[in-house]
């Protein structure tokens, strides 16, 4: 198996190759998108136990207000170094967490369509490959198979056999197990479909 020529004979594996590294950039970009969501919702509740300690001071102003510790001018300022500040980054971190969440919908969406057409590209690489070694089988075996059905034939002194007569162990030849199955198929792609 010459891995220069297959490689070019297979026209899909340069559009593979592409939409794989595509994919990755997408998953990469969804992976950090993700990540950044967690950190957002983290701070946000980080800013929910910031306002939460914010309303305590601010109960505590209005007390000491109320006993005339601070005064009316005192308490505003308290309020609002404490309460607004809070306030204002819980309501842009909701925003980035809807943002970012949208961003992610888009990731996924892209992800997924990126995957459905390597799908399809993969598909056609397998046929392209079928058709390559179904070349090499009819050179390979050639005359050879006539000579064995006439042969076989001739041996039962039947007219009336037919392809589904092949002994069973060309069937168990032409049948690779699970396992064999699965080696030859990552020796076929990586040979095929990831060949420089």
């Amino acid at each position: 198996m010459a891995k220069q020529t297959t490689y070019k004979e297979i026209p899909e594996v340069g559009p593979y190759k592409k939409l794989k590294g595509q994919l990755e950039i997408e998953q990469k970009k969804l992976t950090e998108a993700e990540n950044e969501l967690v950190q957002l919702h983290a701070r946000l509740k980080e800013l929910e136990g910031e306002n939460s300690k914010a309303e305590l001071k601010k109960k505590a102003a209005l007390e000491r207000h109320a006993t005339n510790e601070i005064s009316l001018k005192e308490l505003k300022s308290e309020v609002r170094a404490h309460f607004l500040n809070t306030t204002q980054e819980q309501k842009n971190t909701r925003e980035f967490i809807d943002v970012v969440e949208s961003v992610i919908e888009k990731q996924i969406d892209t992800v997924r369509q990126l995957q459905q057409q390597m799908k399809e590209i993969s598909s056609a690489i397998w046929g392209r490959i079928a058709d390559i070694y179904q070349k090499k089988l009819e050179t390979a075996i050639g005359d050879t198979a006539n000579f064995l059905w006439v042969a076989m034939r001739n041996a039962r002194c039947m007219n009336s056999m037919t392809p589904g007569d092949f002994p069973e162990r060309l069937k168990m030849l032409a049948t690779p197990d699970q396992q064999e199955s699965e080696s030859i198929r990552q020796k076929l792609w990586d040979e095929f479909a990831e060949a420089e």
